[in-house]
This record gives structure tokens, C-alpha cells and sequence, in this order.
């Protein structure tokens, strides 16, 4: 339905967590080699050194990053890359606490807020280590789909970047999934010694938070290409898939209103997927109209009738967009201008179609949107290694890899 590629998308960017070299808590003391200890560091060292990388990537410092994500096959081996560098370090990190239970809380690891209001706290609890790095793995994941839909797309492009994205989204969703289930851990088993709330809550509402976008968004992927598949809309897979799409959002607004922050970034990003909601609860209807009205102009008009409402929400976004009153970030104010085009379009098309072919009217009783049908879901796949629930032992069992 849309017709141009690099407008499709407005996607947010997640910050990146920034840390500090891990200070030493003096009050335990571990059996541990200095050759074991120095081997954690090196590695955490390595994540860490990828991390800026991309930090100074999101802000234009430098184009190395650029130049990694420029095919489809080198992204895949800078994910692959950062993967397996954060896989070796927080494996390691179980592997010591497996071996020596005490060093779970022989560091304050400290950990800059990301979509929070400000905290400069530093805990000795190597969970929150654990937190802070699948948070950035997560965050990274959705700016590279964020960089390669709407930035490095070019007329052409779209589709392979579409499937490279896809994958980077989905990936994403299972890292916050993670930050997750460590927050559960965190909150049920206490370790360390300083007594430090833990803010675990905000923590773990803002993974969900994000592990619902990511997946959201690897939705939108799936309309859009769906769409291109089929653009006479001649079967219900796009109107089933749009149907969702909304749900999703729906689902995202909801976690975003369960997070207790002024942070301008976040507020930012939960009003782009606000308006995004509105949105897409508006081309659900205009895909299931289009469909409809192919086999049964009646039922079409129907439901185009019905979403009148939802395509008025649309140009008042874009109205107020133009002239000032609303100020969309990330490009929304583009992506808001091709929606509202898109939409009355289509409403267009079809009402002229039948005025001059059918001349069907809108049916008596109210038509529904077709069934929605998933298909970005979060794969089914855990850490690797798992979080005892023993707050004594403090232990991780290593499971196998699977988590790649």
C-alpha cells in the first residue's frame, strides 16, 4: 500500500548503556586465579569495546560500523560477532560464580541509565553485569534495523534490507526476554552485601516494554512484505497480518504506560508508537476493506465506512504535524505524511470503483476485521546457562548453547 521505500519505516533508537571499569568489593574475598580473573576482564573488555563502537556509530563519530553493515553478509557477521564476544564473557562470569559462588558479589558493576530517569548506582551482583550487557545487545540489535530501514535504504534495497532487519528485531526481542527473566531472578534471590535497592521493577517493565516493540516492529516487516506479495490484496494474509500489527502496538502503548519516567528518549519513543498504533489500527481497516471488496463490494464499503474514524485520527496527525503542533521524532512526521496519503488514497479508490461499478452500500450490520495471525514472535530460546534459585550458592548451571 505504501509506495515509497525509503518512507516506510520510522523506527526509533534505543540508547546504548554506557559502564565503568568494575570496582572491587573489599568485604569478600574468592579462590580464584589471577590468570581466571584476568581472563573475565580481557573478554568483558572486548564487549565493552564493541559497545562504544557502535555508540559512536549512532552518533555519526565514525563510519567503521557503516562500513560492517553495508551487505547483507556482513551483517550477519557483526551480529555473529557480537553474539559470540557476549557469550564468552558472560559465560565465563557463570563459570566463575559456578566455581566460586562468592564471586557473584566480588564487583560493584555500575551501569548508565538508558530510558530511566538518572541513577548513579553501582551493585555487587553479577545479575545486574548480566542486565546490562543483554540490554545492550538488545539495543544494538534494533538500531541495526533501525539504521538499515531508515537510513541506509535506497530505492531497490528495501526488500533484502527488510530481511536482514527482520532477523536483527527478532533477535532482540529474545535479549530483552532475557534482561527479563534476570530481573525475576534478581528480585526473588538477593545477593551481595551492599543494601541497595535495586530499581528491579523499572528494569524489568522497560525489557518487556522493549521486547514487545522489537517484536512489533518485525511485525511491520511482515505487512509490508506481505503486501508487496500481494498488492490487488486478492487473499486476507495482509488484512490478518495488519490486524495484528495494531493488536501489537496496542500491546506496546499498554507496557509503556506501566513505566514511571521522565527520560526524553522514552517519551519520545512511547509517542512515536502511540501515534504508530493509531495508525495501523486505521490501514487494518483499509487492507480488510481492500480485500473485502474485491469478492463483496458491499461488505468492502462497509468496512471502509467504519474505519472513517480511525483515517480522520490519521490526517489530524498529519495536520497538526504541519503546522507545528505535533512534533513527531524519528521521522515521524514523514512516515505520519505517508500514511495519511496511503489512507485517503485507497478510500478514494474504492469509493470511485464503486461508484462506478457497483454502487453497493455499506451493509446494515457492522463487518469485522478478519482474524489477526502473528507472525513475529519471539524464538524459544534461553540463556546459556541457567540462573539457580538457590540465594545461598548464588550458582549457574552451564546448559548448551542454544541461545545463538
Amino acid at each position: 500500500m505504501f509506495n515509497n521505500d525509503a518512507l516506510k519505516y520510522a523506527l526509533p533508537i534505543i540508547p546504548v548503556r554506557q559502564t565503568e571499569k568494575p570496582g572491587v568489593n573489599s568485604q569478600v574475598e574468592v579462590d580464584l586465579s589471577s590468570a581466571e580473573k584476568k581472563d573475565i576482564d580481557k573478554k568483558r573488555d572486548a564487549c565493552i569495546d564493541f559497545f562504544e563502537d557502535f555508540r559512536k556509530h549512532l552518533s555519526r563519530k565514525g563510519n567503521s560500523v557503516d562500513d560492517k553493515l553495508s551487505t547483507s553478509a556482513g551483517c550477519e557477521k557483526y551480529v555473529k560477532d557480537l553474539v559470540d564476544l557476549v557469550d564468552a564473557y558472560t559465560v565465563s562470569l557463570a563459570n566463575a560464580v559456578s566455581k566460586t559462588p562468592r564471586f557473584a558479589s566480588l564487583q560493584y558493576y555500575h551501569w548508565s541509565s538508558s530510558l530511566t530517569d538518572k541513577q548513579e548506582m553501582a551493585f555487587d551482583d553479577y545479575r545486574y553485569e548480566l542486565l546490562g550487557v543483554y540490554y545492550n545487545v538488545g539495543a544494538i540489535l534494533m538500531n541495526i534495523a533501525q539504521y538499515l530501514l531508515c537510513v541506509r535504504v535506497t530505492v531497490g534495497t528495501l526488500s533484502f534490507l527488510e530481511k536482514d532487519a527482520y532477523r536483527a528485531l527478532i533477535k532482540a526481542s529474545a535479549y530483552f526476554h532475557f534482561c527479563a527473566d534476570i530481573v525475576d531472578n534478581m528480585k526473588k534471590h538477593e545477593i551481595g552485601v551492599a543494601q541497595v535497592s535495586v530499581p528491579l521493577d523499572v528494569d524489568k517493565d522497560m525489557a518487556v516494554f522493549l521486547e514487545s516493540l522489537a517484536l512489533a516492529q518485525a511485525q511491520e516487516i511482515g505487512v509490508s512484505k506481505a503486501f508487496n506479495a500481494d498488492p490487488k490484496e486478492s487473499t486476507e494474509t495482509t488484512a490478518r497480518l495488519s490486524h495484528q500489527l495494531f493488536l501489537m502496538y496496542e500491546t506496546v502503548c499498554t507496557n509503556a504506560r506501566t513505566i514511571n519516567t521522565r527520560n526524553e528518549t522514552f517519551v519520545e519513543i512511547s509517542t512515536l508508537a502511540v501515534v504508530k498504533r493509531d495508525i495501523f489500527h486505521a490501514l487494518a481497516f483499509q487492507h480488510a476493506a481492500s480485500h473485502l471488496f474485491n469478492n463483496n463490494p458491499g461488505a468492502g464499503i462497509t468496512l471502509l465506512s467504519q474505519g472513517v474514524e480511525h483515517a480522520r485520527i490519521v490526517e489530524d496527525y498529519f495536520t497538526k504535524s504541519q503546522n507545528g503542533k505535533l512534533k513527531l521524532p524519528f521521522n515521524g512526521t514523514r512516515f505520519v505524511g505517508l500514511c495519511s496519503t496511503t489512507v485517503r488514497n485507497n478510500t478514494e479508490r474504492l469509493n470511485k470503483i464503486n461508484s462506478l461499478v457497483y454502487r453497493a452500500k455499506p451493509d446494515a450490520t457492522k463487518a469485522s476485521l478478519p482474524p489477526p495471525q502473528p507472525l513475529a514472535m519471539r524464538p524459544d530460546i534461553s540463556l546459556p546457562f541457567r540462573l539457580e534459585a538457590s540465594p545461598s550458592a548464588c550458582t549457574v548451571a552451564l546448559l548448551s548453547r542454544n541461545a545463538q
